[in-house]
C-alpha cells in the first residue's frame, strides 16, 4: 500500500493520514509505519538533515 500511494505522488505527510485513516491507526503509529516502510526510506536521510537543521 505505502508504495502505491508513493507511486500517486503523495507527500510522505499526505501518505501517513491517507494511512492512518485506511489501516485504522493513530497518526504516530502511521507516521512510525510509513519511515520504515521500504517504499520512503530513502527519504529518512533527508529526514535526518532536516532535523539537524532546526536543531541549530
Amino acid at each position: 500500500m505505502f508504495r502505491e500511494l508513493r507511486e500517486l505522488g503523495l507527500s510522505p505527510i499526505e501518505a501517513i493520514y491517507v494511512a492512518s485513516r485506511v489501516l485504522g491507526l493513530s497518526l504516530p503509529e502511521a507516521k512510525t509505519a510509513i519511515c520504515a516502510s521500504a517504499a520512503w526510506r530513502d527519504q529518512q536521510e533527508d529526514r535526518q538533515r532536516l532535523r539537524s537543521g532546526l536543531e541549530e
